[in-house]
């Protein structure tokens, strides 16, 4: 069976990651010539959480109300805030697809991540984890 590899580098600008620093990069350079290696078109607003939550679902901000690092704590509430978690991505994510289709999957650090969903295989939390918040796993 085939085995897929998808590696993001938040914030990396593609030119610089696969042209003007690729000779500091020597193994993603070689990645990039081995596998496939392309810019994509990223969500607006383009932030980390909402970039990467539109990633692993195939949905946009709208349909996710994932616009930042932080939610509303309630639809009514435009003062109260909390932190965007696992919990605010309510669409399947591609984990948890394979997972249901019987592929190991391994998700390292891609946000938002906590709380940790199962998957079949493993699942490392990211840096939106609360400090000394157990488990950051699964």
């Amino acid at each position: 069976m085939p085995r897929v590899c998808i590696l993001g580098l938040d914030g990396l600008e593609p030119a610089l990651a696969l042209g003007t620093l690729a000779a500091h990069m020597p193994r993603l350079q070689e990645l990039a010539e081995r596998g496939t290696a392309t810019r994509l078109r990223s969500c607006f607003p383009p932030i980390t959480v909402p970039a990467w939550a539109c990633m692993m679902t195939g949905r946009d901000p709208g349909e996710l109300g994932l616009y930042g690092f932080r939610e509303r704590s309630s639809t009514n509430a435009y003062g109260a805030h909390r932190l965007a978690s696992s919990l605010s991505v309510r669409a399947p994510t591609l984990a948890s697809l394979a997972s249901r289709a019987g592929h190991w999957v391994r998700v390292i650090g891609v946000p938002p991540a906590y709380p940790p969903k199962p998957v079949l295989g493993s699942l490392v939390s990211c840096f939106l984890t609360p400090a000394g918040a157990r488990p950051f796993t699964y």
